[in-house]
């Protein structure tokens, strides 16, 4: 006879086997508190390192609460997905609302700082350039202090705008159109600057190649600004004038600051010596054949993101539309970046087949932000109007896709509850290790009970599905008891992880049992058991049912993440492989007991 349940407790585990890959699946979260439908749309969102802070711009007013923001105006908020609250951060130094906008965030590695634009007046004490400034905000403190000045603490004497912080938060460089931030830029025009917000030395880095102010604009127009590597050292930009490098020549018109001219290109500057190279041209550095724009760096600096539409940069690029290119400036990897011969391009606007898209991607218009890819390298996030860059996308419209630059696989990110597209989804942001993905959408399907009819942002995190794997047991009314799972297995997400087995019989008694040890297939009980020892249960419940007589209309259900976080097991940590299976009673079968068949899974910060 095979051993009973209860015998098998002080087992000593077998080895574990491992958890089969699958295709990816993953949670979106809506970056509000709970039970909050924002009356407003929301737009630019950051992340931190790890995924759990959001730092957003929002129009709506319920965000904190009946009556908690009245100055009809966009705002600044900070999202903590992992305790689900909000806070807003564009407030004046006296802690009151800001009577005019602030937007277009951008968040430090560990959630800390939180670089913005406003045009108030009253955010900082002693601001009286009646211009939009660079304000950032720390949440440690509470403080907020301006950085669109100059080394001497000068205040701008026109607007700045399009921030971005270093990882630590100890570097913001951003464009201005400001003239005495720097006593190089005589130029008249808008410009891109790295402030070192501990030194407080701010440093005009659009310099033509004998150190004077470049001949043309650079930055992007309100549309996306400048990147800096996670180490504050490197700075992408774009640019149209013709001085920053020797040779380019690729500018046709004899217009200023025009963002469509083909020769707008994309550079990388090294604050270590000053020097700027031209990101944007091919392996064998012949100048690009159309304008390129929006880059985004890893944080070492040596992968850069771009958006163009010039057909020459990587071999092979026929769709005739602008695409998402990745440059490798270290292609060698001897460490030095940019050296003759040491770089490669490639696509990443494709599909997981290796397919190019039949639209564009990347496209800024309407100040959408530009692609970007994560602190680690090896993920780019992007929008792209294509229809042909996965089989579930359907709806004519821009979405979001993640790609995979090592396993050359391309994700649809902004998918609805069904796995499909549905409206328009934009502005994406990742996570350190692109695992967590931030955006927008005007979609109303993205989660459940979305009718608010705005733009939101949401964040999603994909990882392996469950794996559904042994054989249940037939009861004795001849069912198969079923097991399946609803939602995102976390001990740390405040959202539920049902697990549920279903057609067991009704009103008997039965309980989940799991293991972190991993899976087997033991005879048991005249089925099997599929997970390895020692084993761990969850207390008794009722099948419950129907009440007519005996049938197999029973369910069992428990909300794994909500056991987890009562503490039950402190073992059950993120990052922890979990294999479970249901034991319920059944009077009729020989053994008296019924199994189902089992799932494996692992826990993951949301």
């Amino acid at each position: 006879m095979a051993p009973s349940l209860a015998s098998l407790w002080p087992v000593v585990a077998f080895a574990a086997l491992s958890v089969p890959a699958d295709a990816q699946y993953g949670v979106t979260q809506l970056v509000a508190p709970s039970a909050v439908s924002p009356d407003g749309d929301s737009d630019w969102p950051s992340l931190s390192f790890d995924g759990r802070w959001v730092a957003f711009a929002s129009k709506a007013k319920d965000l904190l609460g009946p009556n908690g923001d009245t100055n009809g105006k966009a705002d600044v908020f900070l999202f903590d997905r992992a305790s689900g609250s909000l806070v807003r951060i564009s407030l004046g130094f006296g802690g009151g609302e800001l009577s005019v906008a602030s937007f277009r965030p951008s968040i430090s590695d560990d959630g800390r700082f939180v670089a913005y634009d406003s045009l108030a007046p009253d955010v900082v004490t002693n601001d009286t350039n009646n211009s939009q400034d660079i304000f950032v905000f720390d949440r440690l403190t509470g403080l907020t202090t301006r950085a669109s000045v100059s080394s001497s603490g000068g205040q701008a004497n026109n607007l700045s705008q399009l921030a971005e912080l270093s990882a630590d938060g100890g570097v913001v460089v951003f464009e201005s159109a400001a003239n005495n931030l720097d006593t190089g830029d005589t130029n008249q025009t808008l410009d891109v600057f790295w402030r070192d917000l501990v030194t407080g030395t701010t440093r005009l880095v659009s310099r033509g190649q004998s150190g004077q102010s470049a001949d043309d604009c650079s930055g992007a127009d309100a549309k996306d600004g400048p990147s800096v590597s996670g180490d504050g050292r490197w700075v992408a930009f774009q640019s149209t004038a013709t001085d920053l490098v020797a040779n380019d020549t690729n500018k046709v018109s004899g217009l200023s600051c025009w963002w469509g001219d083909p020769g707008v290109d994309v550079f990388v500057w090294d604050s270590s010596n000053g020097v700027c190279v031209r990101a944007s041209e091919s392996a064998a550095g012949a100048q690009s054949q159309g304008a390129s724009y929006h880059p985004s760096l890893s944080g070492d600096g040596r992968y850069l993101v771009f958006t163009s539409g010039a057909a020459n940069l990587v071999v092979g690029d026929t769709n005739g539309v602008p695409d998402v290119l990745v440059r490798d400036r270290d292609a060698d990897g001897n460490g030095v970046f940019d050296e003759p011969g040491g770089i490669s391009m490639q696509l990443a606007s494709l599909s997981s087949a290796g397919t190019q898209g039949n639209k564009g991607a990347g496209l800024t218009a309407f100040g959408w932000p530009g692609p970007r890819i994560s602190r680690s390298g090896d993920r780019v996030a992007f929008h792209s109007h294509s229809s042909d860059l996965d089989p579930l996308d359907t709806n004519q419209s821009a979405d979001v896709y993640l790609r995979d630059l090592a396993q050359q696989t391309l994700e649809l990110v902004s998918v609805d509850l069904s796995g499909a597209t549905s409206g328009v989804s934009r502005a994406p942001a990742l996570s350190g290790d692109g695992s967590v993905v931030a955006f927008v959408s005007g979609s109303d399907n993205l989660i459940v009970n979305d009718g608010n009819g705005f733009v939101d942002a949401f964040v999603r995190r994909s990882v392996d599905p469950p794996v559904a794997y042994c054989t249940a047991k037939v009861n004795s009314l001849g069912c198969t008891p079923l097991v399946t799972s609803v939602g995102f297995a976390s001990a740390t997400w405040a959202g539920a992880f049902d697990l549920t087995c279903s057609s067991v019989l009704n009103g008997k008694q039965g309980m989940l049992v799991y293991s972190i040890g991993g899976d087997t297939q033991l005879p048991f009980s005249g089925g099997y058991l599929c997970i390895s020892l020692p084993l761990k249960r969850t207390s008794l419940s009722s099948t419950r049912g129907g009440t007519g007589g005996l049938d197999c209309s029973g369910v069992l259900t428990l909300d794994f993440n909500a056991f987890v976080q009562s503490g039950a097991n402190p073992a059950l940590v993120d990052g922890v492989g979990v294999w479970v299976q249901f034991w319920s009673r059944d009077g009729g079968d020989p053994f008296g007991s019924s199994l189902s068949a089992a799932l494996a899974f692992t826990l993951a910060p949301p």
